[in-house]
């Protein structure tokens, strides 16, 4: 099925972007279909004509309207066929086509050589045939065809003679009634019928007959002149282009077939037609006839219908040779031009666009993104909501955008205001501040009042500017420049507004309290770590406190309060003990939280020392072995590093120190073999051995 929309597209596509080749091609194309068809449509076969394009008409409809994929492919066989039958059937009218093209080359010196064999007899036998009153109606081909005339009367194709002539209109011979059709220096054919022209002709007083009627009605449709001498007056008359002009001498006849046959040298356009056609244009003008107008209505038809046969070809050509596509480009970078002073977009726009293009095959790998230019002008506009089309362009040629997604895109403009608005601070971490310093007075900031510029939606939300201001570690007064932030009423930031200035100078008085100071805390310990032990730090949690009392006991106690001492003499691994607080009565202390604290954590972590220490041990084998060994030496001396509490386990437990070696190691030994090897050390984790010596040798028995 062809999509009709798509075909149209196409074609107006191709014609939009036409090159002047391209242009001439197309007329020359028509030119030859004109031509063609001109020449079938006064053939016997100007019906199969008809019949073959009313086949081709229908076939086409049938397969733009219908999704019917075997009978088109049945069609485009068919018109194949077509196209290989039509040299075959129009064999007669291609022939005839190029006699005429054959007899048109060089027709200017053939009528003038024609002329010089045919005037002389010609106007002797007009002149006896006047002289004698003798009826006669002599037809003289021009440029256009006479086939039809031809047809009417009986071919003879005789030289142009006096006697013939004259024999021919001789009354009482069966062709003297009709007209003869001369063509060049030969009669064609003689006793033709012609067509009458419906116009009354009068020459002074008389009514004219027939004959003249006939000449008149002929030389309306076409360039021939028509030569009549009348029956009852013998006068000479010729017609030409619906013009009868009467009462001829033999001078003024030889002129005019002078004229017919020779057009004058300085008169180029006349080779083109364009003089007769204005001379034949003029005389309908004058003296309208209905056979003119159905003539030309005709050539119009035919016109119509050979530019669009040598559309359908020349668009087929194109789609064969570099097809016409619509290609996808995706990611075509959106450019936002404007919006005007004061005025600001709200709505995000996409970034980019997708467009689908109509191109020729031969341009679709020179297409990137880069080939366009998408562009959207907010210029201009008012605050408000608009619908604006995307526009792209490209230099790419040719090349026609199809369509564009997203298009048209929604737009939301409004004004930008500036509103002055105050600050306000925010104290940022008070809850843990120490119970030794306070907050006196509200915060100062400078300046109390700033300028919140933006879109007229978003600064109306704002209720305020706040600057955050953090006094967690504080112990006196703070003053820092900090950046403010436009909130609405719930403190929640407003985005993509400006404020001036940015930073603001915010204080806040912190000062100490006279009943409270700030202390550490010292543990107390009683009693040493055992002797292989060393104590390797004391951690108290918290570290600090806060002491509120009276200023005389608190001037006493210093900077550091006690706990009461803890016995470390039995730790041999780390402790954690809740130790009291040795406060004096009236004191109390409390933590960074303001809670109440009797006690405190202390951990007293302790760790074994290390030692170094030498032990012999006898090498020893382990496992089933089927032979006696000899080992030298059969004592080693073993170096120990470690935890002393550790040494004195291995002292205490001499399994716990082994050296080994193990008899599957041994089995490949033959008796008075002997093997050097490096026996396995078995010890404790935690304590780092070394053998002296590191090897021994076996020898077996």
């Amino acid at each position: 099925m062809i999509n009709l929309d798509s075909l149209v597209a196409d074609l107006l596509f191709s014609i939009q972007n036409i090159t002047l080749a391209q242009l001439l091609d197309l007329i020359l194309v028509t030119t030859v279909y004109y031509i063609v068809l001109s020449l079938l449509r006064r053939s016997r076969a100007r019906v199969l004509l008809r019949g073959t394009l009313f086949v081709v008409a229908a076939f086409f409809v049938i397969t733009v309207l219908l999704p019917l994929p075997t009978f088109d492919y049945l069609v485009q066989v068919f018109l194949i066929v077509i196209l290989i039958a039509i040299p075959i059937i129009f064999q007669p009218e291609l022939r005839y086509l190029l006699e005429e093209l054959g007899r048109s080359v060089g027709s200017f010196t053939l009528q003038r050589v024609q002329a010089e064999a045919a005037l002389a007899p010609l106007i002797r036998a007009v002149q006896n045939l006047s002289d004698n009153r003798i009826g006669a109606l002599i037809v003289l081909e021009g440029q256009d065809d006479l086939e039809d005339i031809r047809d009417t009367g009986v071919l003879m194709g005789g030289a142009v003679t006096s006697e013939l002539l004259q024999t021919i209109f001789f009354d009482g011979t069966p062709l003297h009634d009709g007209a003869i059709l001369i063509r060049g220096d030969r009669i064609v054919a003689a006793g033709c019928v012609l067509p009458v022209s419906n116009r009354q002709l009068y020459a002074g007083a008389r009514r004219l007959g027939t004959r003249h009627r006939a000449a008149v009605g002929l030389t309306e449709t076409t360039d021939a002149l028509v030569i009549v001498v009348s029956e009852e007056t013998g006068k000479i008359s010729t017609a030409r282009y619906g013009q009868l002009t009467s009462d001829l001498d033999r001078t003024t006849l030889r002129d005019e077939m002078h004229q017919f046959y020779t057009p004058p040298a300085e008169d180029g356009l006349d080779r083109l037609s364009l003089r007769r056609l204005w001379e034949r244009f003029r005389a309908w003008w004058a003296t309208p006839t209905e056979a003119p107008v159905g003539s030309a209505m005709s050539n119009l038809a035919l016109l119509a219908l050979a530019i669009l046969m040598a559309l359908a070809t020349w668009m087929f050509v194109v789609q064969q040779t570099n097809p016409i596509t619509d290609q996808r480009i995706d990611n075509v970078p959106l450019v936002v031009e404007g919006p005007a002073n004061g005025l600001r977009l709200m709505n995000e726009l996409p970034g980019a666009v997708t467009i689908v293009a109509k191109t020729s095959d031969r341009l679709l790998p020179s297409l990137t993104p880069s080939s366009f230019r998408a562009t959207v002008d907010l210029s201009g506009l008012e605050p408000g909501l608009h619908r604006l089309d995307v526009d792209v362009e490209t230099e790419v040629r040719p090349v026609q955008i199809v369509s564009i997604s997203p298009s048209p895109i929604d737009v939301q403009l409004t004004a930008i205001v500036s509103h002055t608005v105050p600050v306000e601070v925010a104290v940022l971490g008070e809850e843990t501040m120490s119970p030794a310093v306070e907050i006196r007075g509200s915060p100062r900031v400078e300046p109390a009042e700033v300028v919140v510029t933006g879109a007229d939606a978003d600064v109306s939300r704002v209720d305020h500017v706040q600057a955050d201001i953090l006094v967690a570690d504080a112990d006196g007064p703070l003053q820092r420049a900090r950046p403010v932030v436009p909130v609405d009423e719930f403190d929640n930031p407003v985005e993509g507004l400006t404020v001036q200035p940015e930073q603001v100078q915010v204080s806040v008085n912190i000062v100490r309290r006279g009943d409270a100071r700030d202390v550490g805390v010292q543990v107390l310990t009683e009693g040493e770590v055992p002797s292989d032990y060393r104590l390797s730090a004391i951690i108290v949690s918290p570290s600090e406190l806060t002491l509120l009392g009276s200023e005389e006991q608190l001037a006493q106690l210093g900077g550091t309060v006690n706990t009461f001492p803890v016995d470390i003499s039995s730790a041999i691994d780390d402790l954690s003990i809740q130790a009291a607080l040795d406060l004096p009565p009236g004191v109390e202390a409390v933590d960074g939280t303001g809670e109440s604290v009797r006690s405190v954590v202390v951990r007293v972590e302790v760790e074994p020392r290390l030692g170094n220490r030498v032990r012999q041990r006898p090498v020893e084998i382990q496992g089933e072995a089927t032979l006696g060994f000899e080992i030298n030496p059969a004592i080693v001396d073993v170096f120990l590093n470690g935890p002393i509490p550790l040494l004195n386990d291995i002292d205490a437990s001499p399994r716990l120190l082994q050296v080994v070696i193990d008899a599957a190691d041994l089995q490949e030994l033959e008796p008075g073999d002997s093997l050097e090897i490096t026996p396995e050390i078995i010890y404790p984790d935690g304590v780092r051995v070394q053998l002296q010596p590191d090897s021994v040798i076996i020898f077996a028995r």
